[in-house]
């Protein structure tokens, strides 16, 4: 049960400096540790990104690699180069299964947050679209009102 707290304990992330964080783009960090000779293929698994913006943080106390964003430590986790700090070797998979879960998660209510905001300009786009209709069909009903009348039915009217 203990370590069940410790991978989610890892999985929430180590708070950023508030300029670290400006800098960054994002406020958490994962941390973990990994052998000298692999350090070059675990920076560059760090640094992974979809935005062209480097992830990779390196802590020169503790000596060790993180990255900025939650879905490179699946990467890591995987790579077997790199290890969660403050977690046994044990339980790297819980890690890796953990942060996809995460993952998945932000990337439903994403893509859910994203329909719902293309549900809403349809919406819109139809209701203009009905709005046009209507205001089409009352100018055609008051053209067609007009012509019933001419001029010299309008004079007889008012005599």
């Amino acid at each position: 049960m203990q370590n069940d707290a410790l991978v989610e304990s890892f999985l929430k992330g180590e708070a950023l400096s508030p300029e670290e964080a400006r800098k960054k783009r994002t406020g958490l960090v994962w941390y973990g540790y990994c052998d000298r000779s692999s350090s070059m293929v675990v920076k560059e698994l760090c640094a992974e990104s979809d935005d062209d913006f480097r992830k990779t943080m390196w802590e020169p106390v503790r000596k060790l690699w993180g990255t900025t964003r939650l879905e490179n430590v699946i990467s890591l986790v995987a790579s077997g180069l790199w290890c969660p700090i403050g977690l046994p070797e044990s339980k790297k998979e819980a890690v890796a299964v953990g942060a996809k879960r995460i993952v998945d998660a932000l990337i439903a209510k994403e893509r859910a947050k994203v329909e719902r905001e293309e549900r809403i300009a349809h919406d819109a786009r139809e209701k203009r679209a009905c709005d046009a209709m209507e205001q089409e069909k009352q100018r055609l009903h008051q053209e067609e009102l007009s012509s019933l009348f001419t001029d010299s039915d309008a004079k007889e009217a008012w005599e």
